[in-house]
Parts: C-alpha cells; structure tokens; sequence
C-alpha cells in the first residue's frame, strides 16, 4: 500500500508540473491567463460536481455564514492561478514554479501573525533559505537580468496559495466538509475568473480549431488540478505528513525538467543553487511542521514534555549563519545596486555568502537525512579491513574525544539505548558523507564569479572538516556494535 501512495504523490507531483506546458501551448492561441484560470476552475468544478451529485450530496449542504469564506477561497485560487499563469509568459517555467513554492514562507508567516502559532529556529532557519533561494532566483543576486513584473506576479501568486492554505485550515476548524469545501471554492474562483477574462474571447480562440483547442482546455483542467488532487489525497491516508511533505518537491523539480528538456529553457548557476536551497528549505519547513504537530499531540494528551538545550556548536553555527547571511546581503544588495560598486565589497559578501552556505545546507541535511530508512547493519556501513590500520595511523584514539559534536544529547547512554546511539551515529556519518558532496557543489560558484582556486580551497577545506567526524563515527560504531552483540548474547543465556 505504501509503495502505491509514493507512487500517487510522485505522480501528482508531476502532472502539477505540468502547467507550464499548457501555458505554452495554449498562449499561441490568444488565450490569456485569466481565461485560462477560469478554464481550469470551470473544469475542475464540472469534475467535482459531478461526483458530489453520485457519490455525496451532503456536499451541497453548507451554512450561510460559510459561503462568504468559500468565496474568499475561490478568489484565493483565482489568484494563485491567473498570477502563476501570467509570471509563467513573462519569465521561466524554473522560475515561476519555484516562486509559487515560496508559499510555505507566506503560510509561516501569517500563522504567526493571526494564530499565534509557534516560530521555531527550524522555520527561522528555512524561511531565510527560501528568501535567499527567492533572490538568487530571480536574478536579484547574481547581476543577471531579470522581468520585475514576472517577478512579482510569481510572488503574488505564492501569496494567494498561501491565503488560499490558510483559509482551508480555518474551514476545516469550523468544521466544513472537505468536499464541501473544495467544490465551493471551485465554484467561485469559476465565477470571479468567467467575470473578469471575456468569456466570448474564450468561445473565440476555441472554435478557430476546437479539434486541437478544446482537448487541450479540458485536459487544463483534468491534468493540472483534477487528478494531482485525487491522487494526493489518495496518498496522504497512507503516508505521514512529513514524507508527503518531502515528496511534494517533485512538482518544481518536473517543471524545471520540462521547461528544459520542452522549451529549451536555460538555468544559471545562481538559478540551480537558489532551486535547491528552496526545495531544501522546503523539506525543512515540512520537518519543522511535524514536530510541532507531535507536540501538540503530546500536549493534549498530557504527555510530559522533553526541553532539548541547543549545544555550544550548535548555537554558533546558527550565529555565523545569522552573521555571515546578512554580510552577505548588505555587500551584494550595495554592490550589485550600484550604490558602492567596489571590488572588495563584492568579495566580501562572497566569502559570507559561501561560508553561509557550507553550514546552512549542513544543518538542512541533518533534518532531511532523518526521512532516510537507515540501519546501522547496512552494508555501506560495515568496518572494512583496511580502516583499524587507519585509525593506528592517525591516532583517533587521542584527538576523537575533542571533535565538536552539533547534538551531544543523541550520543548519551543515560538517555539513549545503545541501538538508538547506533543509528544516531549511522545517521550523523550520512550527513557528513552528503555535506562532503555539498562542498564540491561550491565549484561551480567559479562559474559566475571566477577565481576557481578560492572555491577549491573553501571546498577542500570543508571536505576535511567533514571527514574528521567521518572517521570519528566509523571508528566508534564497532564498538557500540560489540556491546550490542554481547547484551544479546546475554540475554540468550537467561
């Protein structure tokens, strides 16, 4: 079961992505993204329609007082659809996709302005990588040209999806069906988008070749909005909602595949390095979410609650990050705008920007790698015959207890079984291991900005950083290993 809802979330994902291929398939006809927006609201609802009226008619029952909220649902939808299609002709499929998926930024944002929810150092954490993923995006960062009015179209419509999550949420609280209430949200974005787009204009385009047109326009609807949602919601009861959210990634990933391979679209380094820390920090704000969610559950069940202390390390690579990515905003944003144009400034913020980087990834990989299905007797991770005459050779057992740790409470024997420190250790040697890939993707900053060898040495240097902890966790995992082996032994004898 849970192999066929991967599959349906990965599938949604992709025909999601698929937008971008009706928009430009459809634009040459004269439709313009308002009557494309209504086109696919009034399929969607023709859609849904329909299955209320076999499946469940309960749906059309709602209170009066509920249909002033649907209707701000529709015109949410209306929002994120008309902006998206429009920043979708005015830049890239890469770059409109990705700035609709800012949306989890609006979503935090306005959570913790009118429901007073929580905002924790993860979601700090996530929301600056998708700010600085945003600029890097667009062309903010990097000099490159950009469509400002594309820009902020993509923007608005990362906004409206977010109003749109949100006015869901107080839907679902109030205690409106589902159903209900996507069915009425369809209903009215239908509405606002039919008031608005020149209908005619629609009838117009399609009779110039309905054999080739109207196909296209149903399946506008059908492709991007009906059977993604089918398929997600079929996913989301049997996966849990931190790998849904993982796996949500695929929708900007499928766009920009098709936007290249299609269209021929073209990305810059800045635009590859600013999707992932967007997708990145999209996984962490996922993560951020669930934990919040089984603490709240905790809560109500009157479960004593565990208050984890950030460590030393841990505190000050949050403050370099914190440092180092606002030094990097302030020389680019002085540089790149003309107001002091001087070649140190924009070294300066270089330097800040890669440091940031190396450590802010390093602390997004450690949330991602947890949706990982790792064991500690996995083949990868097996003590190899050559290792015992390394670590003679570079004297581990003299310098291993002095390496920083980033989470000393995971490693405690007080507060952890010796199977849980196992794959504690497991996890943090496959962290380090994709931090060390990580670090060579800093090579291609040389690309834009030149001067290879000041990359290297950065890369070089954090691959060794990362391989001392490494050597460190292969090292002490036999060990733990051993100890394992011999309570089991034990235990057999009783």
């Amino acid at each position: 079961m849970k192999k066929r809802a991967f599959l349906s979330i990965i599938t949604a994902g992709i025909l999601w992505g698929t937008s971008g291929i009706f928009v430009h398939v459809l634009a040459p006809f004269g439709f313009s993204p308002l009557q494309m927006t209504a086109l696919r609201g009034l399929v969607s609802f023709l859609c849904l329609l329909v299955y209320a009226l076999l499946r469940d008619r309960r749906a059309f029952r709602v209170k009066p007082t509920e249909l002033l909220l649907f209707a701000c649902l529709g015109l949410s939808l209306f929002g994120t659809g008309s902006c998206y299609f429009a920043s979708l002709r005015l830049t890239s499929i890469s770059t409109a996709v990705v700035l609709m998926y800012m949306a989890p930024v609006y979503v935090t944002v306005f959570s913790l302005l009118f429901f007073g929810e929580r905002f924790s150092r993860l979601k700090l954490v996530s929301i600056a990588g998708m700010l600085l993923g945003c600029c890097l995006v667009s062309g903010v960062i990097g000099g490159l040209k950009f469509n400002l009015g594309g820009i902020l179209l993509g923007i608005l419509s990362g906004i409206s999806y977010a109003a749109y999550n949100i006015l869901t949420k107080i839907a679902m609280r109030r205690g409106c069906s589902p159903i209900s209430t996507t069915l009425y949200g369809f209903l009215f974005m239908s509405v606002i988008s039919l008031a608005v787009c020149d209908p005619k204009g629609i009838v117009i385009h399609v009779a110039v070749n309905p054999a080739l047109t109207l196909p296209w326009c149903i399946a506008l609807g059908v492709v991007t909005f009906v059977l993604p949602y089918l398929f997600f919601t079929l996913a989301i009861k049997e996966l849990p909602a931190g790998t849904a959210s993982a796996l949500s990634i695929v929708e900007p990933l499928a766009a920009t595949v098709f936007g290249i391979v299609l269209f021929r679209e073209t990305l810059s380094v800045f635009s590859v390095c600013g999707i992932l820390l967007i997708l990145l920090s999209v996984l962490l704000l996922g993560r951020a979410e669930v934990k919040e969610s089984r603490l709240a559950i905790k809560q109500e069940r009157g479960q004593p609650m565990k208050k984890t202390k950030k460590s030393g390390p841990a505190i000050f690579m949050y403050c370099v990050i914190a440092v180092t990515a606002l030094t990097a905003a302030v020389c680019f944003l002085l540089y790149y705008g003309n107001l002091l144009p001087h070649g140190a400034l924009l070294w300066t913020g270089i330097t800040a920007f890669t440091v940031m980087y190396h450590l802010w990834l390093r602390i997004i990989m450690g949330n991602v790698t947890k949706l990982f299905p790792l064991h500690y007797r996995q083949r990868w991770f097996r003590e190899r015959s050559f290792e015992k005459k390394l670590y003679r050779l570079l004297r581990i057992r003299k310098w291993k207890e002095k390496v920083l740790t980033y989470d000393p409470a995971a490693f405690s024997v007080e507060n952890h079984t010796l199977e849980e420190i196992a794959r504690a250790m497991t996890k943090a040697e496959t962290d380090h291991w994709i931090n060390v890939l990580i670090s060579l993707s800093t090579l291609l900053f040389a690309i834009p900005w030149g001067v290879f060898p000041i990359f290297l040495v950065t890369a070089v240097a954090a691959i060794l950083f990362d391989a001392q902890f490494i050597v460190v966790q292969r090292y002490n995992r036999p060990l733990v290993l051993r100890l394992i082996d011999r309570k089991k032994k034990r235990a057999e004898m009783c």
